[in-house]
């Protein structure tokens, strides 16, 4: 009889600890959760606090006012005692938990608004090329390598701002390059020039141009530039029949 009833005991003893165990899986996958939640929401606000930083330390963070932490920060202190208090499952429980989820997105998005803007805002103020400048540049005897010159640094630069810096030497390198292309832009010549001068550069630089494209306006320009010595007339067969 005492074989049987010690046998009983030692199975009740089993179902508690199974049972026990299996409410500490569930309370472990809770806080699991609400763990990876909780991290989720920390890199979230790092991806636009990293650069807000970097952006507001060399004054290019503008815009609106950001909202107030103070209640965020009181709603995490009564989430953070309440763990203590109480079994840790219990942080993220309750409107509470909910409230503070709330109140941090809504911080992380008016951050990453704000930077994204002020982003924008840093880039329209760099060196900006236009292509269309850059070939008409071109054409104008010697600006060939300080054209390509330009056209590399604009490419590294394209490169460099396709991600937001983190560190302040990504900023600082950012920022210097878009100086050296302003200060290597200053050196091209000025491509405001007439149509019928393009035309004959175009043409001069290809199979060579047509006498009646050097017309007066293009020997002052060139003149003026101080190409002119660098023109020379080659005489080439007619195309066509002659005329009689």
């Amino acid at each position: 009889m005492g074989s049987a009833m010690d046998r009983a005991r030692e199975l009740r003893q089993q179902v508690e600890r199974l049972g026990n165990r299996h409410q500490e899986e569930i309370q472990a996958e809770h806080l699991e959760k609400r763990r990876k939640e909780v991290a989720e929401l920390r890199a979230a606000l790092a991806d636009a606090a990293v650069p807000a930083g970097l952006l507001a330390q060399r004054g290019y963070l503008a815009g609106p006012p950001l909202p107030q932490t103070d209640t965020l920060e009181e709603t995490l202190a009564a989430l953070l005692k309440r763990a203590k208090d109480e079994p840790p499952e219990s942080f993220g429980k309750g409107a509470e938990y909910k409230r503070f989820q709330a109140q941090l997105k809504k911080l992380t998005e008016a951050l990453g608004s704000q930077v994204s803007s002020s982003w924008e805002g840093f880039k329209a103020a760099l060196p900006q090329l236009s292509e269309e400048l850059l070939r008409d540049i071109e054409l104008v005897p010697g600006q060939a390598p300080v054209v390509a010159q330009v056209r590399d640094l604009g490419e590294q630069l394209r490169q460099r701002v396709r991600q937001l810096p983190r560190t302040a030497a990504e900023l600082d390198a950012i920022v210097q390059l878009g100086e050296r292309l302003r200060d290597k832009m200053a050196g091209l010549d000025n491509a405001n020039y007439p149509e019928d001068v393009r035309r004959f550069l175009r043409e001069a630089q290809a199979l060579g141009a047509p006498l009646a494209l050097f017309t007066d306006n293009v020997r002052r320009w060139l003149e003026a530039k101080g190409l002119l010595n660098g023109i020379r007339v080659r005489w080439s067969s007619p195309v066509g029949p002659r005329k009689p």
